[in-house]
C-alpha cells in the first residue's frame, strides 16, 4: 500500500457521506437547532454551513501534505473540482441564507440562487470528463 493510501480510502468515504446527504439533506436537519443555539443568522442563517467551514478547514490541514504528494496535473484537478464544490455548496448557500434571512424564501432571487448551487455542485461531477476530452481532443488535432 502506498503512503497515501489511507488518504484515498477517507476521501472514498467522504464522497460516499457527501453523497448520501445529498440524496438524503440529512444537513438540513442541523439548521434549525445549530441556529437557534448560535444565534445565527445573515450569511449563517443556514447554520449547518458553521461546521460545514470548519470541518472544510479541517480536512485541507489533514489532506495538505497528500495533495503536495499529487502530480501537478491531478493536484490543480482536485484543487479545482473541490473549490467549485465549496463555492457552490457552502458558498452560495451562505449568500442563499442571507437572503432568505432578510427576504423570504418564496422568491426569484433564492430560486436562482439555489439552482447555480446544485448546477455548480453537478458541475464538479461533469467538470473532469469534459477536461479529458478536451485533452485528449487537443492532443488528437496536434498529431500529424
Amino acid at each position: 500500500m502506498g503512503a497515501y493510501a489511507g488518504h484515498w480510502a477517507a476521501l472514498a468515504l467522504i464522497f460516499l457521506v457527501l453523497s448520501l446527504d445529498e440524496a438524503a439533506s440529512s444537513h438540513e436537519a442541523t439548521i434549525q437547532p445549530l441556529r437557534v443555539t448560535l444565534g445565527a443568522r445573515g450569511i449563517f442563517y443556514f447554520a449547518w454551513v458553521i461546521p460545514g467551514l470548519a470541518l472544510v478547514g479541517l480536512l485541507g490541514v489533514i489532506y495538505w501534505g497528500f495533495m503536495r504528494a499529487l502530480p501537478p496535473p491531478t493536484r490543480t484537478r482536485f484543487v479545482g473540482a473541490a473549490g467549485i464544490y465549496v463555492a457552490a455548496a457552502l458558498g452560495m448557500e451562505m449568500v442563499g441564507g442571507y437572503v432568505v434571512n432578510y427576504y423570504g424564501q418564496k422568491n426569484i432571487t433564492f430560486a436562482l440562487l439555489a439552482a447555480a448551487e446544485e448546477t455548480l455542485e453537478m458541475l464538479v461531477t461533469a467538470a473532469e470528463p469534459l477536461v479529458e476530452r478536451g485533452r485528449f481532443s487537443s492532443r488528437a488535432r496536434r498529431s500529424p
